[in-house]
């Protein structure tokens, strides 16, 4: 990533580390020569310059332009982008420290996650009160405690509720209840983990044509749920397989960094997940876009994403790179839990009038990303320092006997539209020095 870094202009590299202090009150610049396949702690910009384009697909789609805009496509960006880096961090605690602290793990989730949540409820909960919504405290318990997805699959919500948007949120946790559990037990053995992942990734395929044709032939039975639930986007039990796709190549990076980076000399792999995920988007058949479709996506996106990791296709790392992508990347989690109440009060309060009109869509965009701005700096950014606490690479350097430079990185990443790094000194992470992984790229 450091020679993303150094193919930026002069100007767009001042900027950068502006926005950065800005943004974090810390230097966020790519360190020299980060390792990419060995699991560490360190920043990737890449990535929230994919997640600035994810939580864009999902806006527009729920501007009323989902007919153009893939909007699921970019939550599945959100589940690879997690899966990765929430195992990629794991697995670098494990390595470094031979175990692996779940206390810490869900604290720092807790502390991520929690404070614009509880916000983004309160606001908007209390709005649609306001506006004469119906709201029982099983709705509102339903989005604390993350079973949104399965109280809008099997009892659905109404209209005027801020709940809806927060399945993608509950599938993350349901998985994240297990996933720290398994890899700790297999922390010993990782690379017997990994066709056990491949397993669960093939599983789940007959699980979703199993659910397709029952809900096909018989829309009223048990396992359906209600109408317009979406039962099979909307699972836990459906589409933890996304995660999965990301989980599985954090551990292949881990445990054969430099056979991908061979591997990604070629364009091939990646030119050929491009077309696979263009195909994914073009074929209309109800019984693929409700099974196959979301294997290939997933797929796709995971060696898209490691391309892009090893230096395929610098122009695209440029640009996800830019200070203003970087930026969307740090708010998305709060603009994606903002961006839907906006869009269910606006439908509600200009009833016929469509989000994509050019005026209702101006002030759609500057609502929700002034809310998300406003809950970003001032409610998330003061729970940095406790999330910090917590954080594994505050406890590595702790204890620098049992770290080695190719395990410390420079920040450590958590989970959904975006968790946000702990950064080490500057100057511990250029003590790291240079690493195998880029170094195998860069020859190419």
């Amino acid at each position: 990533m450091s020679d993303v870094y150094r193919m930026l202009p002069d100007r767009w590299r001042h900027t950068w580390r502006h926005w950065s202090r800005a943004i974090d009150g810390h230097d966020t610049r790519v360190t020299p020569r980060a390792d990419i396949g060995r699991a560490s702690f360190d920043y990737l910009p890449v990535l929230d310059g994919l997640r600035a384009v994810s939580i864009l697909l999902v806006v527009f789609s729920h501007a009323d332009l989902g007919n153009i805009v893939p909007g699921g496509l970019g939550v599945t960006v959100f589940f690879v982008i997690s899966g990765f880096l929430i195992t990629r961090q794991m697995i670098a605690e494990i390595v470094s420290t031979g175990g692996l602290s779940f206390s810490a793990f869900y604290l720092r989730r807790v502390f991520r996650l929690a404070p614009a949540l509880l916000l983004y409820l309160a606001i908007f909960t209390c709005l649609f009160l306001a506006l004469g919504a119906h709201m029982t405290g099983w709705q509102v318990a339903s989005g604390i405690f993350y079973v949104a997805n399965y109280y809008h699959i099997f009892i659905g919500y109404p209209p005027l509720n801020p709940n809806p948007i927060l399945w993608s949120l509950s599938i993350e946790e349901h998985f994240y209840l297990l996933a720290p559990l398994v890899i700790f037990l297999f922390r010993r053995r990782l690379p017997k983990l990994l066709p056990f992942m491949v397993l669960a990734l093939i599983a789940v395929l007959p699980w979703r044509l199993h659910i397709f044709q029952t809900c096909s032939a018989d829309p009223a039975a048990g396992i359906c749920g209600v109408p317009g639930g979406l039962r099979i986007f909307h699972g836990t039990d459906t589409m933890f397989d996304t995660i999965v796709y990301g989980c599985a190549m954090a551990l292949i990076l881990h445990l054969y960094g430099k056979q991908a980076a061979r591997l990604m000399r070629s364009s091939a792999p990646a030119w050929l997940a491009a077309g696979l995920l263009l195909a994914s988007l073009l074929i209309r058949s109800p019984l693929f876009r409700e099974t196959l479709r979301y294997s290939i996506q997933a797929g796709a996106i995971a060696v898209l994403m490691t391309a892009l990791l090893y230096g395929r296709w610098p122009w695209v790392s440029r640009l996800l790179c830019l200070p203003a992508a970087l930026l969307i990347g740090r708010l998305s989690y709060s603009l994606y839990l903002f961006h839907f109440g906006v869009a269910t009060l606006m439908a509600h309060l200009l009833p016929g009038r469509p989000l994509s009109n050019p005026l209702s869509l101006v002030l759609f965009l500057v609502a929700s990303f002034a809310l998300a701005g406003f809950s970003y700096f001032v409610v998330e950014r003061p729970m940095v320092a406790v999330r910090k606490r917590f954080s594994a690479a505050r406890r590595l350097r702790r204890a620098p006997k049992t770290v080695t430079p190719d395990h410390a990185g420079t920040m450590v990443y958590s989970t959904h539209p975006l968790e946000e790094p702990d950064s080490r000194t500057r100057k511990e992470a250029l003590a790291a020095g240079p690493s195998q992984g880029q170094a195998e790229i860069t020859k190419a």
